[in-house]
């Protein structure tokens, strides 16, 4: 198709300038967003920061005792070797998610749960400064699939609230079977 000059093609001015600032406008704003200078972050709550979500409950589970979980009830572990915290990386954190609170908040407990913090310099929420962990295998509220699994250079197990089955009788949660607590 050919194109003829006319007095009106040739009057009307180029709209390339007005566009090239509106893509160059878009893509300033998309990264200052990515880099969370403009809006807040995606999991940030509307809800007052003063005043947190509760993220760590209790929860009686058959064969276990009273145990903490998340808010929608999915149980916490940890990963200890011989009493010690074991470092979860490399595609642990793919099978086990660490539980994380956003920037700037901090982890807000059910009444009864104590020792509730942060990994130091992180978002993940600790229980007596020990990470915890969700376990991809619990599908719903309620399970503790994950009990007693031997991977990524320890064992995890829920972390138990004292004076429930298989605890040290304290009242600070505990963690597998009580030979050490938090």
């Amino acid at each position: 198709m050919r194109r003829e000059l006319t007095s009106r093609s040739m009057s009307r001015k180029p709209r390339t300038a007005g566009r090239h600032w509106a893509v160059i406008a878009c893509a300033g704003a998309l990264a200052l967003g990515a880099y969370g200078l403009v809006s807040a972050p995606a999991f940030a709550s509307s809800a007052n920061s003063s005043s947190p979500k509760v993220v760590v409950k209790t929860k009686k589970l058959k064969g276990l005792g009273i145990v903490l979980v998340d808010a929608k009830g999915r149980t916490l572990y940890t990963l200890t070797n011989g009493g010690q915290t074991v470092a979860c990386t490399g595609s642990c954190p793919s099978i086990w998610p660490p539980l994380l609170v956003p920037t700037g908040s901090t982890p807000r407990g059910a009444k009864g749960v104590i020792g509730l913090g942060l990994v130091p310099g992180g978002q993940q929420v600790a229980v007596g400064g020990v990470p915890v962990f969700r376990f991809s295998g619990d599908t719903k509220a309620g399970q503790a699939n994950g009990e007693g699994i031997s991977s990524f250079g320890g064992v995890w197990h829920a972390v138990k609230v004292g004076g429930s089955a298989n605890s040290t009788g304290s009242s600070k949660p505990s963690s597998g079977g009580g030979a050490y607590g938090y």
